[in-house]
């Protein structure tokens, strides 16, 4: 059995990514990878850790990447976070005890560059005013390295988002 192509991966990791969540606003779909990724080939990629000025990527925390307490995914952005900690408490508080001695994961894809991992020790740097985050480069070409195994995932939710 031959396996399938890069895009072919790519658009299926693409359409179950939809099917689970629902159809992908634009300033989520600049921010995050819009597959699903397997966290532990993401981690075990062998990508060098570099130090990168934080003026270049914070920008992420402008798009709704997170679910609001009790309610539908790509809610809320780790700006919004920030300007009301108490409301989002959670969050808040998980910042705060990000380990920035880990780096974020950026994946380099064709049409521009996301943020797979690492909101968390984004916003935290950006609140506490340093300069430089540490991160890793993913490169477009090792996509298919990091992509989930659809097979052994659960099937799509559907589109269903919690109210």
């Amino acid at each position: 059995m031959r396996r399938p192509a890069t895009a072919d991966l790519l658009a299926a990791s693409y359409a179950y990514f939809e099917a689970d969540v629902g159809p992908i606003a634009p300033e989520v779909a600049a921010a995050l990878p819009c597959f699903v990724w397997d966290m532990d080939r993401l981690r075990g990629y062998p990508a060098p850790v570099r130090s990168l000025p934080l003026t270049t990527v914070r920008h992420f925390l402008d798009a709704p990447v997170w679910r609001r307490a009790g309610g539908r995914p790509f809610t809320l952005s780790p700006t919004e976070v920030v300007a009301a900690p108490a409301r989002h408490r959670a969050h808040h508080e998980q910042a705060m005890r990000a380990d920035l001695s880990f780096p974020i994961d950026l994946i380099d894809c064709a049409d521009g560059r996301r943020l797979a991992d690492g909101y968390h020790r984004l916003l935290k740097a950006t609140v506490i005013g340093e300069e430089e985050i540490l991160a890793r480069l993913i490169p477009e070409a090792a996509i298919p390295l990091v992509l989930a195994d659809l097979a052994t995932m659960p099937p799509p939710r559907g589109g269903a988002r919690s109210a």
